[in-house]
């Protein structure tokens, strides 16, 4: 819900204009005038407010950040038949963890300078704008075309997210599958033999999905798996 108060926008509160000073003369309070402002105080100003619902990412967005994973996990598929690519050696569970979150780094910053020409640039712009026109009292703005405005940012900064997502997934899977950093393989190969349960390409999209998430997820995650083999190895923890 995108929810705007006109102090918040302007700074003003909600009564008339003021008029200029030297123009009118102020008639002076007579008697009645302060024994009904005794008896009966003048309640404050109540605050303008405007709200707009949410709107969730629009499903061409979804259907695209959707496409761009299975095009990655087609072209693992096509590498996989191609090439063949072994799994990246390791050698422990904290080099897998280092290797893990420099591969989530790189694809961080490869999928970055692309971000820009990503919804939501022009809806932030029409917000700002809408908040001028409105500080301006601009007649054709209202507090609910602003708060419209807000609502349309919300929902391009998450259309930018559903986009980052799947195109951090699409290149992290190719990635993957191209360097042999097949996830599921590499945490099972550290303490056990050889294991393909899992086809490669499908280890390498699970891989992408893991590391399209960004770095700081990736860290989150790995450093609970880390402690509970931890636990694991040792359950009283000496």
């Amino acid at each position: 819900m995108a929810l705007v108060r006109r102090t918040a926008v302007d700074g003003r509160q909600n009564g008339p204009a003021p008029a200029p000073a030297g123009l009118t003369v102020p008639r002076q309070p007579s008697a009645a005038d302060i024994d009904e402002a005794g008896a009966a105080p003048a309640a404050p100003p109540v605050e303008e407010m405007a709200a707009a619902p949410d709107r969730p990412p629009r499903l061409w967005v979804v259907l695209i950040g959707l496409l761009l994973i299975a095009g990655g996990a087609g072209a693992a598929f096509a590498i996989d038949d191609a090439y063949a690519v072994p799994t990246m050696p390791v050698a422990s569970d904290a080099a897998a963890i280092v290797a893990l979150l420099l591969f989530a780094a790189v694809v961080e910053r490869l999928v970055e300078p692309l971000t820009r020409w990503m919804p939501g640039r022009r809806a932030l712009y029409r917000y700002e704008q809408q908040v001028a026109d409105l500080a301006n009292r601009v007649p054709q703005v209202s507090l609910g075309s602003v708060a419209a405005a807000k609502a349309a940012v919300a929902q391009r900064r998450a259309e930018r997210a559903v986009l980052s997502w799947g195109l951090a997934t699409g290149l992290a899977t190719v990635l993957a599958a191209a360097a042999g950093f097949h996830l599921l393989r590499i945490l099972v190969e550290v303490d056990g033999p050889a294991w393909g349960v899992v086809p490669v390409w499908v280890d390498a999209l699970a891989t992408g999905l893991v590391v399209g998430t960004g770095s700081k997820p990736v860290h989150d995650l790995l450093t609970r798996v880390q402690q509970g083999n931890a636990l694991r190895r040792d359950p009283t923890g000496a």
